[in-house]
């Protein structure tokens, strides 16, 4: 009936179902459950699926690995007082999957892709990155603005490295990681 192919990726949809209903109704216990097994079965369907032995399939994977922590540490950063060292935990997961999704999308392109084709592309992300610390460093406390521009610099350079595989993947899946991966990620 099914294959270990599309297996992960059934029991993936129903997961996230199930965790969209926990959070909705705010099914704490539901959330524990479903919420880190989002980023386990999109691990194990992208081994199964996509994988192969190809250098950039392991920094996905691993990249999938940090979201899996990111997603744990903060979804217990409310729970005592170790709040501030779960909280920084589930950042700085996130800070290593932006990175390793950046060396992995560069890295399909083999230093090709559309940001090669047309460099100018890259200094929309420039301005954007420049317009965003000016709207939001600020009003930061002096503390935060150091770490929040790194991972703002981060972020961009992910979001530029995916924009780079334009007309090198299916357009479906291109505009899928574009809004999956540029959204924010903080729980």
């Amino acid at each position: 009936m099914f294959d270990k192919k599309n297996i992960w990726q059934t029991l993936f949809f129903i997961d996230t179902t199930l965790n969209l209903y926990a959070e909705a109704v705010q099914n704490i216990p539901l959330i524990y459950i479903t919420k880190p097994l989002l980023m386990i079965l999109l691990g194990i369907h992208f081994y199964f699926n996509k994988a192969d032995d190809h250098f950039y399939g392991r920094f996905i994977l691993i990249a999938l690995f940090f979201s899996f922590l990111g997603d744990t540490f903060l979804m217990f950063r409310e729970t005592g007082a170790r709040s501030q060292q779960l909280f920084l935990l589930g950042l700085g997961s996130f800070l290593i999957t932006q990175l390793l999704y950046f060396f992995a999308f560069w890295k399909f392109t083999n230093g090709k892709g559309l940001v090669r084709k047309k460099p100018w592309i890259a200094l929309l992300f420039l301005a954007f990155l420049v317009g965003n610390s000016l709207f939001l460093l600020p009003d930061l406390p002096t503390a935060f603005k150091i770490p929040v521009l790194v991972y703002s610099t981060v972020i961009t350079l992910m979001v530029l490295s995916c924009t780079n595989l334009y007309q090198l993947i299916p357009n479906t899946i291109f505009i899928f990681l574009i809004i999956a991966l540029g959204s924010p990620k903080i729980s």
